[in-house]
């Protein structure tokens, strides 16, 4: 009688409600991928393996439970360790043996360790900078980074970096000039930072020592008599210039700029040194060049002129007003490149330094790439790992593990490492998760279904019965 095939009908329809069952009830969690029953009909194989064409089945089975690897919608969240993958690929996870398994849930936080852990407490994997491409468990170093001395930046050394405009119709400084002497020498210069009649304009900027001290760095512009004779006019600049006297001093002290001055022997001057440097405006009020100059009340015989390597570019060296253990003098390129003389009022468009002090760890962030960066309370920003991604060439060859986790088998075959967007791995977006990708409307609808072969198969167990029992009753 017929009753395998039914039986083989209500065990498929129960696993497949079995798998719609757990699809809903994971409806809501994160990085779950949903579940579909594959079946197979089942034939009797005859004893001299022969096919005949009156042949009939003896119902089904289910051939496998494959899971469905498709996108999840992405939803933002609060949290910056948060990290979905929008696209293909796993995150790689550690127990504590070193042991791998394989996630999409990207939710994150930092353990007691200082190691990115999921709530289950595995590791999460990436490169470091000191490990190279080898995938190890991402650590935060929440130690305080070391301060850097302006000047000092990597990669590149960029100093202190000013942009400005000096007014083209400024007058002269009431009391900056002893103009007693002829303007074909330079005539000395009786700038004094503290009376404001010795200058036309002046702005600040903040510079770090390399222990991080902060130091107020200010900066004196005074404009030129026309015919005065500077280090410049020795260029063959066409048509009519116009020089402007740069002045530094730190921490409201002694003047004490000497825009890299050195001696014959490459020592820095004195620090009581009044050396001006020099920038040289055409009649476009384009800057042209920038010279250090050789005026010294002290010295006037001084001739140690050095051009700037570019125009607007010196190499500042300045003692602090306060002795620290610090390196002192400290020394650092100024760049004054994109001043400009126009007719218009004197203001400073940006200022920026590649120094900072030491700061604590205030937050992080992850990129696209998978960089983790750690943001600090000085406005500074490091690298501090770079999340990895683990694609295989068969995912529904993974065995699945519970607690969303999955293990590579021979069928999924050889895990491919790569970082978030390079090949085919996906890219990732923090503070952001990635929903369930169960469908709940379709779901339904295969339930139901499912409901109805599970009723037609008794129904055809209940018809067999009826006719055993009607042979039975035979007499």
């Amino acid at each position: 009688m017929g009753f395998q095939q039914g039986l083989s009908g209500l065990n498929g329809s129960a696993k497949a409600l079995e798998a719609i069952g757990n699809n809903i009830s994971n409806a809501n969690t994160v990085g779950f991928k949903q579940s579909t029953p594959g079946f197979a009909d089942v034939f009797a194989s005859s004893l001299s393996g022969a096919g005949s064409s009156a042949q009939v089945g003896i119902g089904t089975t289910v051939k496998a439970i494959t899971q469905e690897f498709s996108q999840g919608n992405i939803t933002s969240t609060n949290n910056p360790l948060d990290i979905a993958i929008n696209g293909a690929g796993f995150y790689r996870m550690l127990d504590s043996s070193g042991a791998p398994s394989y996630t999409r849930e990207g939710q994150f936080q930092v353990n007691k360790d200082g190691f990115m852990v999921n709530s289950s407490g595995l590791r999460l994997a990436g490169t470091m900078p000191a490990t190279g491409s080898t995938p190890v468990p991402i650590f935060i170093d929440t130690s305080n980074i070391p301060p850097v001395a302006t000047g000092q930046g990597a990669p590149v050394k960029t100093g202190l970096v000013m942009g400005l405009n000096l007014d083209s119709r400024e007058a002269l400084p009431v009391n900056a000039w002893d103009l007693s002497t002829p303007l074909a020498n330079p005539p000395v210069s009786k700038f004094n930072p503290t009376d404001p009649t010795t200058y036309n304009k002046s702005t600040s900027a903040t510079v770090y020592d390399t222990l991080g001290n902060a130091h107020q760095l200010g900066l004196f512009f005074v404009k030129v008599p026309p015919g005065v004779s500077t280090p410049d006019t020795v260029s063959t600049v066409p048509g009519p210039t116009q020089d402007w006297y740069v002045y530094t001093n730190i921490d409201n002290g002694k003047n004490n700029s000497q825009s890299g001055a050195v001696d014959a022997n490459g020592n820095p001057l004195p620090v009581d040194l009044m050396r001006p440097m020099i920038l040289t405006f055409d009649s476009s009020g384009k800057l042209l060049m920038s010279t250090t100059s050789a005026d010294d009340p002290t010295n006037p015989s001084a001739t140690n002129v050095a051009a700037g390597t570019a125009a607007g570019l010196f190499s500042t060296v300045l003692s602090p007003g306060v002795v620290t253990s610090a390196k002192a003098p400290m020394t650092f390129p100024l760049n004054l490149e994109s001043t400009t003389q126009y007719g218009n009022v004197f203001g400073v468009n940006s200022i920026t330094q590649d120094g900072y002090t030491s700061a604590q760890l205030a937050g992080l962030t992850v990129s696209q790439d998978g960089v983790v960066s750690g943001r600090y309370s000085n406005g500074q920003s490091k690298a501090l790992g770079q999340v990895t991604l683990t694609s295989f060439k068969n995912p529904n060859g993974l065995m699945s593990l519970g607690g969303n986790q999955w293990a590579e088998t021979a069928a999924s075959g050889q895990p491919q490492i790569g970082t978030p967007g390079a090949g085919a791995n996906g890219i990732l977006q923090s503070s952001a998760i990635e929903e369930s990708n169960v469908d709940l409307t379709k779901q339904l609808v295969d339930m139901i279904t499912q409901q109805r072969t599970y009723q037609a198969n008794a129904q055809t167990i209940k018809t067999m019965d009826q006719i055993l029992q009607t042979l039975v009753s035979l007499r």
